[in-house]
């Protein structure tokens, strides 16, 4: 009697779900169901081992480390600067306010999600930097 409880029960779940997500991506003003900065159409992406042997090949490249103070105090990049995407607004007005959108900026982070590194990129790119790419 239990296994069936609990075999109609998952049913019912997983009919909800599915019901709901195609209800959502039917309506014009669905909600997202992946955050926009998932998508890696607005940066590319380098191994770290890659950009250690590459290092920027010219001198005006942006490293920004897109953790949290406290991890970037720890450990980071040589030449990297503290750039949590919580602060974006604040940040960017600093360090990006004279510099051209070709510029080649370098965001890395490395946390296990690795979502700060990608909003930051994402945030990058909505502000016209066309030149940014995720250390992984």
């Amino acid at each position: 009697m239990w296994r069936r409880f609990f075999f109609d029960l998952m049913i019912i779940i997983c009919m909800g779900i599915f019901s709901g997500i195609i209800v959502n991506e039917l309506r014009a003003d669905g909600i997202p169901l992946l955050p926009a900065y998932m998508d890696s159409s607005f940066h590319r992406e380098m191994d770290l081992n890659a950009f250690k042997r590459e290092k920027c090949k010219n001198s005006c490249c942006l490293i920004f480390d897109a953790r949290p103070h406290e991890f970037y105090e720890k450990d980071h990049l040589m030449g990297a600067v503290n750039f949590p995407p919580v602060q974006f607004g604040f940040f960017h007005g600093l360090y990006l306010a004279d510099v051209p959108p070709d510029t080649p900026i370098f965001v890395y982070g490395r946390t296990i999600s690795r979502a700060c590194d990608r909003e930051l990129a994402y945030f990058l790119a909505l502000k016209g930097h066309k030149n940014v790419t995720v250390i992984f």
